[in-house]
């Protein structure tokens, strides 16, 4: 993942572009939000597994 600079000062020391990084900040903040529900997605597949798992081997060693 390639990361900039968040803030690149300007010849007075201001933040360069203020509308461009309120703007990356919202997509930073809806990738956070879209790996949060993958994550999420992967927990619950994960789970899935493990109980069949579980099962399958309660199968083997009856």
């Amino acid at each position: 993942m390639c990361r900039a600079p968040a803030v690149r000062p300007n010849s007075v020391g201001a933040p360069a572009d203020i509308e461009t990084l309120t703007r990356r900040i919202g997509e930073m903040a809806q990738r956070i939000l879209d790996l949060r529900s993958e994550l999420t997605e992967r927990d619950e597949g994960l789970a899935a597994a493990r109980a069949a798992s579980r099962d399958l081997t309660a199968q083997v060693n009856r």
